[in-house]
């Protein structure tokens, strides 16, 4: 009978020693795991600022290149980028033609001034219009490009490629990609 109590306490005593083992692992294991979500929420950066009817004009020896208006902009200096919505932007190419831009969202880089516009773009040149899912904008080089399906429209016209680059500077575009065609003859 002895034996039997000894074996029941010995038993007793495993049981509780494994369930605070279980319970201190447990509560490492939530400390741990709280401790990782606030050190990922830290490093989540937040907007600096949000500006309701953004605007920014960039210029190249006095000349205005282009000028850029959102419907909002919120602006993260930490990362030199502002993340924008309901874009509209006018560009001018060599001779001061104006190219439209529109498009859903964006993201400006603010140091170099290069932009992604995605979602419904719209490039209007006068006598033309090209349609994308995304496009890239490069400050320095001054040209538009794409890797998206594109169709650029015109007067009796239409073109369409996998992708697109459009230099600004020489009013010139280049399509690749499966090109199509369709033109009608004037009369």
């Amino acid at each position: 009978m002895k034996h039997r109590t000894r074996y029941k306490q010995a038993g007793l005593l495993a049981i509780v020693v494994i369930a605070v083992l279980l319970a201190t692992v447990f509560v490492r294991f939530r400390m741990q795991t709280d401790y990782e979500e606030q050190t990922e929420k830290k490093n989540t950066s937040e907007a600096a600022l949000t500006i309701n009817g953004f605007e920014h004009t960039a210029t190249r020896d006095g000349k205005t290149e282009w000028v850029l208006n959102a419907a909002t902009a919120e602006i993260y200096s930490d990362q030199n980028k502002a993340v924008l919505t309901d874009i509209e932007m006018t560009a001018f190419d060599s001779d001061g033609t104006e190219v439209k831009l529109f498009a859903d969202t964006g993201k400006l880089d603010t140091k170099t001034r290069d932009m992604t516009v995605e979602k419904s773009v719209v490039a209007r040149y006068p006598g033309y219009e090209l349609r994308t899912e995304s496009l890239h904008y490069e400050h320095e080089l001054h040209i538009l490009y794409t890797d998206q399906k594109v169709v650029i429209h015109g007067e009796n016209m239409r073109i369409s490629g996998d992708s697109a680059t459009v230099e600004l500077q020489k009013d010139q575009v280049t399509l690749e990609g499966h090109v199509k065609s369709w033109m009608d003859p004037v009369e």
